[in-house]
């Protein structure tokens, strides 16, 4: 049944490091053992989640989610602060299998919109919080280009 399994697992990246959680930034260990470990250990998937507070720092991140996709065999999908093409296209290239929008944000289903269109709808994923997001973009038409 090992073969029916999907695992993900997922990585809160902060200055260069893995953190507990989205709030709380406690250093958890090396970024690059984890990843080894989840590697080794059968994870099928693995989320970078990018906790960066600025550009110098979210360049660093995206250094790491390269390094990190260079290393491992597990697909790794990020998200985290993607406000624009730019954004989407640097993790796309830095190795990711899929890039996750924020869909609570101003202009994410715009720019989910675009991404898709460039990149694949494959290639981009939106997080929501309720089910209601999906009821209130389907009204506005926002979710059939995607």
């Amino acid at each position: 049944m090992l073969e029916d399994k999907n695992l993900v697992a997922t990585i809160f990246l902060k200055n260069k490091q893995a953190v507990q959680s989205l709030t709380d930034h406690t250093v958890i260990g090396d970024v690059f053992e984890l990843c080894r470990t989840y590697n080794d250990s059968g994870i099928d998937k693995l989320i970078v989640m990018d906790l960066s507070e600025d550009d110098v720092e979210r360049d660093a991140n995206i250094h790491i989610i390269r390094n990190i996709n260079r290393n491992i065999d597990i697909k790794v999908c990020a998200g985290g602060n993607i406000g624009n093409i730019d954004d989407v296209k640097k993790l796309l290239y830095a190795g990711c299998l899929q890039v996750i929008l924020n869909g609570s944000k101003s202009g994410a289903m715009q720019l989910a919109r675009e991404a898709s269109g460039r990149f694949g709808k494959d290639r981009i994923l939106v997080s929501i919080k309720t089910v209601g997001f999906l009821f209130k973009n389907k009204r506005k038409g926002l979710l059939n280009s995607l």
